[in-house]
């Protein structure tokens, strides 16, 4: 995992430019430069795609996207990458009300 995460950490600069769409990637390495980007960037309107992330089935990807939303917002909701599904989906309607209560 250490590894994966490693080969990740070093990802954007090989894939080019990256944008909000890249967050909707299914190639993992990709979306991972997207979502690294985003948290650079501290882009709210990431916010929504970034909780969408944290449901992937990719642990590397649930990661990043769980340290961008912190980076972001401040806020973690007691999301755990490594968690089961159940206990995931626990934190991502935490999330979700969240991005609700922002955009209003």
């Amino acid at each position: 995992m250490m590894t994966m995460l490693m080969t990740y950490a070093g990802c954007q600069q090989r894939l080019g430019p990256v944008g909000l769409n890249d967050l909707k990637q299914t190639d993992p390495l990709k979306k991972i430069s997207a979502i690294k980007w985003a948290a650079n960037q501290k882009l709210q309107e990431a916010i929504l795609p970034l909780i969408d992330c944290l449901e992937d089935e990719d642990r590397s990807v649930r990661f990043f996207a769980i340290q961008a939303l912190r980076e972001i917002t401040n806020k973690k909701f007691g999301f755990d990458y490594k968690s089961d599904f159940h206990e995931r989906s626990k934190a991502i309607v935490q999330w979700r009300k969240y991005a609700e209560s922002q955009a209003s």
